[in-house]
């Protein structure tokens, strides 16, 4: 039997799908909104508060090249110097892509899946939170790693929206006495080391697995995965993560993908049982009086 939040149409909103909560009353969009803008503040604080230290990330990032290396994929550095000889207009627009999609385009999907299809929005907003509250933290604390673009001078790359165009302007960053980053580079740019899972890329791969089930047209459903690749283009260029980063960002979304079924079928057959209860306790059995036609109620 096909799962109903995966099945375009009408099963979409069969009976028994979960729907969120904010869909029962009046206005329950501005609460559902307003949860999910806590939840990203939220998530910024938790993410800062696990980052690492410089010199732990530097040297998980040193690992990470030496495995690409041997993989034969360490080639982010050739990627970001053809993109620069490109000119500053071809780099503006992949800071500008770096800056903005990554908000944009997940917003409007949620928005899409909360108006059309509720089950599968329930589905994938838990996929989302679980991202941003279980997979990312636990990893960021645990392997901390340098980007490419603050990787020593002798390693090559630039850091592109500090150094090019960027709607965002942003300053180079800046090391204390101690070699980490100074209060005002973390304030302004957040966990500078959260590279695995990469959530430009988790967010992006999430956005084209939450649409897949649900798009009619063929020729639209496989576009879906130029999304992820504009963005894998996106952070390589800028430097800010390397391609095996993306491994780990379909790594997370698969668990988080996981762990939201695994939680949404656990809640419905918990609902069933409530249900199932509920009738028996509140079953009666009409009898008919021989001498009248009014039905006796028995408990």
């Amino acid at each position: 039997m096909p799962d109903p939040t995966d099945v375009p149409g009408p099963a979409a909103t069969a009976p028994g799908a979960s729907v969120p909560l904010t869909k029962r009353f009046r206005f329950g969009w501005v609460v559902e909104l307003a949860a999910v803008v806590a939840a990203l503040l939220l998530h910024d604080a938790l993410r800062n508060a696990v980052m690492g230290s410089a010199k732990v990330a530097l040297r998980n990032a040193q690992h990470l090249t030496s495995f690409e290396r041997w993989l034969g994929i360490y080639h982010e550095l050739d990627v970001q110097r053809w993109a620069i000889d490109l000119g500053t207009p071809f780099v503006g627009f992949w800071n500008t892509y770096f800056e903005t999609l990554h908000f944009v385009v997940p917003a409007i999907v949620a928005i899409y899946l909360y108006r059309k299809f509720p089950p599968r929005y329930v589905r994938m907003r838990n996929t989302f939170l679980i991202m941003l509250f279980v997979t990312a933290p636990i990893v960021w604390a645990a392997f901390p790693i340098t980007p490419p673009k603050f990787m020593p001078p002798r390693y090559g790359f630039v850091d592109t929206e500090a150094t090019y165009w960027n709607i965002v302007p942003q300053q180079p960053l800046e090391y204390g006495p101690d070699g980490e980053p100074t209060a005002e580079s973390v304030e302004l740019e957040g966990n500078l080391y959260g590279g695995i899972p990469s959530h430009h890329l988790s967010w992006s791969i999430w956005c084209a697995l939450a649409l897949w089930p649900v798009v009619r047209r063929r020729w639209l459903r496989l576009l879906l995965p130029l999304y992820p690749f504009m963005t894998l283009c996106a952070v390589t260029i800028t430097g800010n993560h390397r391609f095996v980063d993306l491994a780990g960002s379909l790594v997370e979304v698969a668990v988080a993908y996981g762990l939201a079924t695994l939680l949404e079928r656990w809640l419905a057959r918990r609902r069933a049982r409530h249900e199932r209860n509920g009738d028996a306790d509140g079953v009666f059995v009409a009898r008919q009086h021989d001498d009248e036609g009014e039905p006796e109620l028995v408990s």
